[in-house]
């Protein structure tokens, strides 16, 4: 379960974006009134402060980078870039052609919407509007970024066509981007355009999938490259296997009408299962499975929750940060806490009684690994010595048994198997009736005489 353990009241307005560092040491949050708050998570009364002059549509941490370097994108379609600790910004301007002329409307329309960055190409990709542009960040000390390539937009360019009124939406706008096979490919989603993978070198588009959901909202791609999940802007969630292009299920959500709005998600760990983080506006945050079952629930009092974060600390302590929508004063950034837990998940803990109620050992792939959990572990983490030639056979059987390594602990107090302890109760009761026959004969033999005496 996870604990709200720190509320940030920094900002006055909605949150839109949040993000964590690599190392969940850093949270980084962006409001509507363009400001921008840096807070250490072990230490919440230390925080940084920038402000910028339009809203902060989109942050990003640019992982395997030392220090930490955060990305900014803001709704006038400028990327700022800033260095934690080394005092250093840079600014990029990605609007298109003639965008000063355009109403509040259209600029409304044209956005930074989404950001990726691969660590081992160097390479970032920008969302704006319905055009995606990669960059090449050689090195963001000198502030050397080269731009590589532009994709769109898809079919033809609303700016083109005549600039009448603002439409309520693009069909073509970039709702997210994901670099996939270490920078090669890149996986964007379109808000009514399907789903699309582009090489990167090639600038080419490699296939389309045809969206379940008439709109796609802010998605995303699990580690493995293997599953995405997106806002399908309806009815909740659709979960798709980009690999096999095939729309997997919807997890469903109860949305009002009036309340239809693009909601984050994120692939998280639950013990050791893949799951789904959920936005809401309801306030109903959720951690769920694949098939929708709930692991976890988060409650924020009816809020929008239009900006979430996840991390894990090294110590294995995960870490959840929302940011609600719509507060004004009231607003503020929530941090929840999921202490580090066992080895074994729940599964596993019933697996443990069930096989303890049936004498049945326990296989060592179900462990998770014969290490144990708790604060022990800190004291078994050494490397255990080899099997010595002299081992017991016994002790060897049973450790073998049980699933666990073959060697001897030395600290480890010794214990016996259920067919041992079967034998030993065997054993016992053999001893008790062996005893109780020699005891009736004794008592035969010394009472034949007395009545041999009483017949003379």
């Amino acid at each position: 379960m996870y604990t709200c353990v720190k509320s940030l009241q920094h900002h006055n307005d909605t949150v839109n974006c949040l993000s964590l560092t690599e190392d969940a040491r850093y949270l980084a949050s962006g409001d509507d009134n363009g400001l921008v708050i840096v807070a250490d998570v072990k230490d919440h009364d230390r925080f940084d402060r920038y402000h910028f002059k339009d809203a902060v549509t989109s942050l990003l941490w640019l992982s395997g980078s030392g220090t930490p370097k955060l990305v900014v994108g803001l709704a006038n379609c400028e990327i700022h870039f800033i260095a934690l600790e080394e005092e250093q910004a840079y600014t990029l301007n990605y609007a298109p052609a003639g965008y000063v002329d355009l109403s509040n409307e259209w600029k409304q329309l044209i956005q930074i919407s989404s950001l990726a960055y691969d660590p081992s190409c160097k390479l970032l990709a920008i969302a704006v509007g319905v055009r995606i542009v990669i960059l090449s960040v050689r090195n963001f000390q000198k502030g050397h970024f080269r731009e590589r390539s532009v994709i769109g937009p898809v079919g033809h360019d609303p700016l083109k066509d005549g600039l009448g009124p603002a439409p309520n939406a693009l069909a073509s706008e970039v709702t997210s981007i994901h670099f996939l096979n270490n920078g090669e490919d890149l996986l964007a989603t379109f808000l009514e355009e399907g789903i699309r993978l582009y090489s990167v070198a090639e600038h080419e588009q490699r296939w389309r999938m045809r969206a379940k959901s008439y709109r796609i909202g802010p998605a995303a791609v699990d580690s493995n490259e293997t599953f995405m999940v997106c806002s399908n802007l309806f009815n909740g969630f659709d979960l798709y296997n980009i690999k096999e292009h095939q729309h997997i299920r919807t997890i469903y959500q109860d949305i009002p009408r009036t309340l239809n709005v693009m909601l984050p998600v994120l692939f998280v760990r639950h013990n050791s299962e893949l799951a789904i983080l959920l936005g809401s506006a309801t306030g109903h945050v959720q951690i769920v499975s694949f098939t929708g079952e709930v692991f976890s629930k988060l409650t924020h009092n009816n809020e929008i929750i239009q900006a979430i974060a996840f991390g894990e600390t090294p110590e294995g302590v995960r870490i959840v940060a929302t940011g609600p929508a719509e507060k004004e004063t009231e607003t503020s950034v929530r941090i929840w806490v999921q202490p580090r837990t066992s080895n074994e998940s729940d599964s596993i803990r019933r697996q443990l009684k069930e096989e303890f109620l049936s004498h049945q050992p326990i296989p060592k792939h179900a462990m998770g690994g014969s290490q144990p959990s708790g604060s022990s572990a800190e004291v078994r983490r050494r490397k255990q010595p080899p099997v010595p030639d002299f081992v017991p056979v016994n002790q060897r059987q049973h450790a073998q048994d049980v699933g666990g390594d073959t060697s001897v602990q030395d600290d480890a107090p010794p214990s016996f198997s259920c067919a041992n302890c079967a034998t030993l109760t065997l054993l016992v009761l053999f001893a008790f009736v062996l005893l109780s026959l020699l005891v009736s004969t004794d008592r035969l033999v010394q009472e034949k005489p007395l009545a041999f005496n009483v017949d003379l």
